[in-house]
């Protein structure tokens, strides 16, 4: 799944349990 998303400043943001 991508649960990354992309914050107001326009970078995406990945969750730290998803970081691998």
């Amino acid at each position: 799944m991508n649960v990354s998303r992309v914050s107001p400043r326009g970078q995406v943001v990945i969750p730290k349990h998803l970081r691998d």
